[in-house]
């Protein structure tokens, strides 16, 4: 788990930001699932955001005490990625209130999705872009993109690749 430390030294003037941004990822139709702690009386604003291209600030965002307690238990949000087409990456966002009684925190974080077998270039359409390479690996021993076991390329991950063809979502 991470957390916003608010207590005094760390980050409890008011605007004071704390960044948890992952790394770019491929896929569609995805999920963020995560779990979130808000207890305090100066409890600040929780934020993911979205970059596709463009940052897209706050499309989830919360603000104020939420537990009613230290010890409560997290709770869940779920936020619906599936109008981010192609590559995205993810952040979450705190901002503090101001004060010494508004620490976040975040916990399990996940993202659940589809991934295009075949799309090397990961921008969410298997075409010819991605055929150069994806047949490199023709007849070639690569456990990581087989399909059924036998650690080779062969006619049935082609087969697989070939269902994908100019799928757009």
């Amino acid at each position: 788990y991470v957390y916003l430390e608010t207590s005094p030294g760390g980050a409890n003037t008011a605007g004071n930001t704390a960044i948890l941004q992952g790394p770019m990822i491929g896929g569609y139709n995805r999920m963020l699932t995560f779990y979130y702690h808000m207890y305090g009386a100066s409890i600040g604003t929780l934020n993911v955001d979205v970059y596709d291209g463009t940052w897209h600030n706050a499309v989830w965002t919360l603000s104020g005490q939420q537990q009613t307690s230290n010890g409560a238990a997290y709770i869940q949000a779920i936020v619906d990625l599936k109008d981010y087409t192609g590559p995205i990456q993810i952040r979450f966002r705190a901002v503090a209130a101001g004060g010494p009684t508004g620490d976040m925190a975040i916990d399990s974080i996940e993202v659940t999705g589809r991934v295009l077998y075949g799309d090397t270039n990961e921008d969410n359409i298997v075409n010819a872009d991605d055929l150069l390479e994806f047949s490199a690996y023709w007849l070639q021993n690569n456990c990581n993109l087989d399909l059924n076991g036998d650690c080779l390329i062969n006619l049935y991950e082609f087969a697989v690749f070939a269902e994908n063809w100019m799928i757009v979502e």
